[in-house]
């Protein structure tokens, strides 16, 4: 689902109305970040994370905004990562509608979770790891 954070509160009424649809919240539904941790502005985002069919596609729009605020990548993709898990987090790169070569964008991807080893986090974008995602076929992932 292409949304904004306005949008949480009916796709809520709709994930408790309907609990065994699986849902992608492409951009990570722009949840704001700039305020920094504890990230107080992406609460109804964080909050979606009980809900077990929420599954978040990350985007070049989130790992390449303007800026980052009082935010940094790893405070923020790991306050996701820890919230939801690794194993619900794809990466797309919505290319060609991304400025940038794939490889550009992917090494854009890779810089901004350089934080995270795979082995310890369990992420590991560049695998097919989010099968809801890749069987649907909207999202590009690279190894």
């Amino acid at each position: 689902m292409q949304m904004k954070q306005e949008g949480l509160p009916l796709l809520r009424q709709i994930m408790d109305r309907f609990p065994k649809v699986t849902m992608i919240l492409d951009h990570l539904a722009r949840a704001p970040f700039e305020d920094g941790p504890p990230y107080s502005g992406a609460t109804e985002l964080l909050e979606l994370a009980k809900y077990n069919q929420v599954y978040l596609k990350i985007t070049p729009v989130n790992v390449t905004p303007k800026s980052w605020g009082k935010g940094t990548p790893e405070t923020f993709f790991g306050k996701i990562v820890d919230t939801f898990g690794a194993s619900r987090i794809a990466w797309g790169s919505n290319f060609p509608n991304s400025v940038g070569t794939l490889a550009e964008i992917l090494g854009a991807a890779r810089k901004a979770f350089s934080f995270a080893k795979a082995s310890e986090s369990g992420l590991d974008l560049w695998q097919d790891r989010a099968h809801a995602l890749s069987r649907s076929g909207q999202m590009t992932l690279a190894k």
